[in-house]
C-alpha cells in the first residue's frame, strides 16, 4: 500500500497501540489483549495441567483457565474481549502457550474442528482453532453447523437445560489417517454440551477431545460470555 509518509506513520501506530481489556490502560505492541500486570495476573488463574481435564463427558476435555467468580474480573475480561473481535495476536499467543504448555502430548497429529457459529461467520472459535493449528500444524475442517431450527437463540441466552440439549449436524465427515485426532475447539467449557453435540454429531469417535480457553463448570450469574 503506497502511503504518504504521515499516513503511514498513523498506520503504524494503530497497529501497535491498544487498550488493556482489564483495567483499560494505553499499551504499545504487546498481545493487543491485557498489558504486562494484568497478563501476570491472568497466569494466576491459569490451571494446573494435571487438574485441567476431565473425563466426565466421555472423552477428554482440557482447557487453560479457570473461570469463576474470583477470576471474573480477569479471566471473564479476556473471554469477552476475544468475543469481541480482539487482535488476532491475542488468539495466536493464547495458541502458542498452549503449544508451550504441551497439553496433550498424546495427541500426535490433530484435526482441529472449531465450534460452528450460527450465523455462519468465523468467529472466535474459527481463530482459535485455526492458530492452534498453526501451532501444532495440524489441519482445520470446518465439519459441525447447527440444525435450522435451532440457530435462532445464542447461548448465553439459554439456561442450563436447554444447553444439555444442545444438538449440533455434522454437515461432512472428516477422514482421519493413522494416528489422527479430531480436537474440537471452543473458547468456554461450561456444561459441556456443546463438546457433547460436536462428539456425537461425528459419530461418536474414539479418537476425540476437546480444548476451550477457559472452563466455567457452573453457569451463574455474573459477566456476559
Amino acid at each position: 500500500m503506497n502511503l504518504p509518509p504521515f499516513r503511514e506513520w498513523v498506520a503504524e501506530i494503530g497497529a501497535s497501540f491498544y487498550v488493556c481489556a482489564r483495567c483499560g490502560r494505553a499499551e504499545w505492541s504487546g498481545v493487543a489483549l491485557f498489558c504486562p500486570s494484568c497478563s501476570w495476573l491472568l497466569l494466576e488463574y491459569e490451571a494446573p495441567s494435571e487438574r485441567a481435564r476431565s473425563w466426565e463427558h466421555g472423552f477428554l476435555t482440557r482447557w487453560l483457565f479457570d473461570w469463576t467468580l474470583d477470576s471474573d474480573s480477569t479471566v471473564g475480561a479476556a473471554v469477552r474481549a476475544l468475543k469481541s473481535g480482539a487482535r488476532r495476536l491475542a488468539w495466536r499467543s493464547l495458541a502458542a502457550h498452549w503449544g508451550a504448555r504441551a497439553l496433550d502430548s498424546e495427541v500426535i497429529r490433530p484435526v482441529f474442528v472449531p465450534s460452528p457459529s450460527r450465523d455462519g461467520v468465523r468467529d472466535h472459535a474459527f481463530a482459535f482453532a485455526e492458530e492452534l493449528a498453526s501451532v501444532w500444524g495440524g489441519r482445520l475442517e470446518l465439519c459441525l453447523g447447527f440444525p435450522m431450527e435451532a440457530s435462532a437463540k445464542p447461548q448465553k441466552k439459554l439456561g442450563a437445560a436447554a444447553r444439555r440439549k444442545r444438538i449440533l449436524i455434522a454437515k461432512y465427515f472428516p477422514k482421519l489417517a493413522a494416528r489422527e485426532t479430531l480436537v474440537f475447539v471452543d473458547d468456554v467449557i461450561t456444561t459441556g454440551s456443546t463438546a457433547r453435540a460436536a462428539h456425537s454429531a461425528l459419530g461418536r469417535p474414539s479418537d476425540f477431545v476437546a480444548w476451550a480457553l477457559a472452563s466455567r463448570p457452573k453457569v451463574v450469574k455474573f459477566g456476559e460470555f
